[in-house]
């Protein structure tokens, strides 16, 4: 058996271009075809107020890169700066430019909106090219997590009680310091009999009893109805409700309207049943574009409520 050769460090005579090795179907090519074809005119525009420092990136480069991440699951802006270094369809969308993570992380926080516009740009292009005509649809949706621990969930009554239980500890420590220990002491009295150690702990329950406070600041103006209302003070927003992994779990009701594999809308909810979910999905759509023709989701929608919505 014979094997071919291959030499890695072999230089080329004439340099190819990213295009030589992607092709003109591949989807990052397709990609950057089409964003050149959208109006940009409002992002780029956006950026003439700034005056100073160094020139900018190119905004559609960027958008590029994150549009091209997001279709292939990457999302963590490091992750999308490295590949900037070794993945060519990444490269050949930057012009083999290479935004750090923080130029990435920045343009998708300041520029976000922009990326909704991108969106009904795609939408408005498949209806052209007969792709999609809001014909028969389906509604589906899908439970995500919640960068929230479930331990965050509190209720008035909860945080009340943890400044309470802070507030005893702390004039514990105060009465210690006037008295004396027996001959049996625990490991915490043993820390506390030093002025070094009283001290300390102090600073921790200040510290606790501080974040308490704000805790409950938070839950007063979320849920100010009844003390037993709980709220995530990590993520407000987020509702406790059953994953799809039959886990219970702060998280959030994603909601897709989809024709013919394409996506023509997306909202998000924090309550877990679907059927509170089709009609403002709907509702959405309309805004965006226009009725579907007809509506296909499966039975977890059904209410009587929302069989009266679509008759209309």
């Amino acid at each position: 058996m014979t094997f071919k050769n291959y030499q890695q460090k072999q230089s080329f005579l004439l340099p190819p271009s990213f295009f030589d090795f992607l092709g003109e179907s591949h989807e990052a090519v397709v990609l950057n075809e089409f964003l050149q074809e959208v109006d940009t005119t409002s992002l780029e525009q956006s950026y003439h107020n700034q005056k100073g420092g160094s020139s900018a990136y190119h905004p559609v480069m960027l958008l590029s890169v994150l549009v091209y991440g997001y279709m292939n699951g990457i999302f963590s802006s490091r992750q999308l700066a490295k590949q900037l270094k070794q993945n060519l369809a990444l490269m050949y969308l930057a012009g083999n430019t290479q935004p750090d993570f923080r130029t990435l992380a920045r343009f998708r926080k300041d520029k976000g909106v922009y990326l909704e516009n991108i969106f009904v740009a795609v939408v408005q292009k498949a209806k052209e090219l007969g792709l999609i005509s809001f014909g028969t649809c389906c509604l589906d949706g899908t439970k995500i997590y919640a960068s929230a621990s479930t331990s965050k969930n509190q209720t008035q009554k909860m945080a009340k009680e943890k400044i309470r239980s802070l507030l005893t500890k702390a004039e514990k420590i105060d009465r210690m310091e006037d008295e004396l220990f027996g001959d049996e002491e625990d490991d915490e009295n043993a820390e506390l009999k030093t002025k070094a150690g009283r001290e300390k702990r102090k600073q921790e329950l200040a510290t606790k009893k501080k974040q308490a406070e704000a805790d409950l600041d938070k839950l007063n103006a979320l849920a100010p109805a009844t003390e037993d209302t709980r709220v995530n003070t990590t993520d407000p927003d987020s509702k406790l409700m059953q994953m799809k992994r039959k886990d219970f779990a702060n998280g959030y009701n994603v909601q897709n309207i989809t024709e013919n594999g394409i996506i023509l809308n997306t909202s998000i909810f924090n309550g877990s049943s679907d059927q509170d979910t089709l009609i403002p999905s709907l509702q959405r759509l309309q805004k965006m574009f226009t009725w579907p023709k007809k509506l296909l989701a499966d039975k977890g929608y059904s209410s009587e409520n929302n069989y009266s919505f679509c008759e209309q």
